[in-house]
């Protein structure tokens, strides 16, 4: 496995040390220059590049939105997937998307997964809302029941 040097760091403080510092950017390349991170506190966004597997024995990955609410859809949490098309337009492909259900202080939530039909320019549309025992589909769906020889119900559109 490569290790990691700094490539990149930019300060920007009041004084000289980095905890007089209002915003922090560096980013770690990884020694083959195949990969690397980018932590930038001022936009808020961390971005890994290049990274394609993330192994362990009990890999893991949270995501927690730190503002405090209980407003219905507050709480949110959002994963985008884009890509890039031939003109080097980058479009979003689809997305999920967490995030409280209802207006209380509890623990409800709500995903919703979305995908770009085409029409959408840079905004999926919702097709698959999953809630508390309940499920919401925005897409032209049947039902077959099976048979003794075939039991279960299958779920298919036109």
């Amino acid at each position: 496995m490569a290790g990691f040097r700094t490539r990149r760091q930019i300060v920007s403080a009041a004084g000289s040390k980095i905890a007089d510092a209002k915003a922090v950017s560096f980013e770690l390349e990884s020694t083959d220059g195949k990969e690397y991170l980018q932590l930038d506190t001022a936009s808020e966004k961390v971005v890994l590049k290049q990274v394609t597997e993330i192994t362990s024995a009990a890999p893991s990955l949270t995501m927690t939105n730190t503002t405090g609410s209980s407003a219905h859809l507050a709480r949110d949490v959002l994963i985008a997937f884009k890509g890039t098309r031939v003109g080097g337009q980058v479009s979003t492909l689809g997305s999920i998307r967490a995030e409280h259900y209802n207006g209380s202080d509890d623990e409800a939530g709500l995903l919703t997964f979305a995908v770009n039909d085409g029409n959408d320019a840079d905004a999926p549309s919702d097709y698959l809302k999953l809630r508390g025992g309940q499920a919401e589909f925005n897409v032209k769906m049947f039902a077959k029941v099976g048979s003794a020889a075939e039991p279960g119900i299958s779920f298919y559109n036109d």
